[in-house]
């Protein structure tokens, strides 16, 4: 259940950053992969998002090693430049989202305001809370167009 806790999580995400963007230039994207770790070992099942400071956000999710590649949309790879970085790993807990929900659904309760406090109702984080957020995680990590970009985000 934690696992479509994650997906709704991340699909919320996409919708909010893209949610009224136009155009159809798609940006250039970078192999993006890593490895999360916390208190000593690979944290698996974790939402990793890097939002880049233009350009659409990348998700990924840690698999049982901890180890993750980005994707933006339907394609991998991340924009370059720095990216403030978020990771989330919640329980299910009473989930508000039906699993049935979909996008549309999503995305009205997004530009409505409601969507993030229903996220947080449905979910408690069993990591430390400030990782969820990419604003204030303290988690920066820069993708560069001829750099490895195998990135290992240690939760400290």
């Amino acid at each position: 259940m934690s696992r479509q806790v994650g997906c709704l999580l991340a699909l919320a995400i996409c919708l909010s950053t893209f949610a009224g963007c136009g155009g159809s230039d798609e940006p250039k994207l970078y192999s993006v992969t890593g490895q999360v770790m916390f208190q000593g070992g690979p944290l698996p099942g974790a939402q990793v998002t890097f939002v880049p400071d233009k350009g659409p956000v990348a998700i990924g999710t840690t698999d049982n090693e901890g180890k993750f590649t980005l994707r933006t949309g339907v394609s991998e790879g991340c924009v370059e430049g720095t990216c403030r970085v978020a990771v989330v790993l919640a329980s299910a807990g009473s989930n508000e989202l039906a699993a049935t929900m979909t996008p549309e659904d999503m995305q009205r309760m997004a530009m409505e305001g409601k969507l993030n406090d229903a996220l947080k109702k449905s979910q408690k984080s069993l990591i430390p809370e400030k990782f969820n957020r990419a604003d204030n995680s303290g988690l920066q990590y820069t993708v560069e167009k001829s750099g490895e970009n195998n990135f290992t985000i240690d939760l400290k």
